[in-house]
């Protein structure tokens, strides 16, 4: 049966707020850096910011988390059509725009779970605990119930969803059309390669040290 998101609830009209550290949940090891990264997510993909700016504004106040909050970001935007699609599986209704943050801690979880050895009860006990940390307890419930029957059920909802060469390819299906009619021997290259985490590269100061020494 299909999670339906709940409506009504006093929590739910609280538009996203930064995390409250003083919050109970925030305990739970990991929850504040994936609240911070849902918020980031929303901002870029529900209301149009520009990666280049959200993703400094938020790696300041990170410590020593921010390669693993750009990790979370990058990692769930490039997989973002494909987590959409198996979002909108989960849920009976979608969020409601002012809750477009937990729409994309749902999708965190989901890329977590895909693509990221961690733990399935890791994933589940931060995202919960950073939909507390939001301000929105009532996406508790949501969220985990989402994720179990994603974990329980994961091997026949990919089967299904990779029939849509959206989720399959994980590129808007304007983009796909565009890409079989020009490049038509090679597009699922180019979309597979697109899909592909960049290689790490590093320049070393040879005025200051070899890059042998290095």
């Amino acid at each position: 049966m299909a999670i339906t998101s709940p409506s009504g609830s006093a929590s739910s009209s609280v538009m996203p707020t930064k995390p409250d550290k003083n919050t109970t949940h925030s305990t739970v090891p990991g929850a504040l850096l994936r609240a911070r990264a849902a918020q980031a997510i929303n901002d870029i993909c529900g209301e149009n910011k520009l990666l280049g700016a959200v993703v400094p504004s938020y790696k300041e106040q990170l410590g020593d988390d921010k390669a693993w909050f750009q990790e979370l970001i990058y990692g769930t935007l490039r997989w973002y059509d494909r987590l959409q699609i198996i979002g909108k599986e989960l849920l009976q209704k979608p969020f409601k725009k002012k809750d477009g943050d937990i729409h994309a801690l749902l999708l965190l979880g989901l890329y977590q779970l895909l693509y990221m050895r961690i733990k399935d009860h890791a994933v589940l006990n931060t995202t919960v605990a950073a939909a507390e940390l939001l301000k929105k307890p009532w996406a508790k419930n949501v969220l985990n119930a989402c994720l179990r029957r994603f974990i329980r059920e994961q091997q026949t909802i990919m089967v299904d969803i990779e029939k849509n060469p959206v989720a399959q390819y994980s590129h808007p299906q304007w983009l796909l059309r565009q890409l079989q009619s020009d490049w038509p021997s090679v597009w699922q290259n180019i979309v597979n390669s697109n899909n592909q985490q960049a290689p790490m590269a590093l320049r070393v100061n040879t005025m200051k040290i070899s890059r042998q020494i290095y």
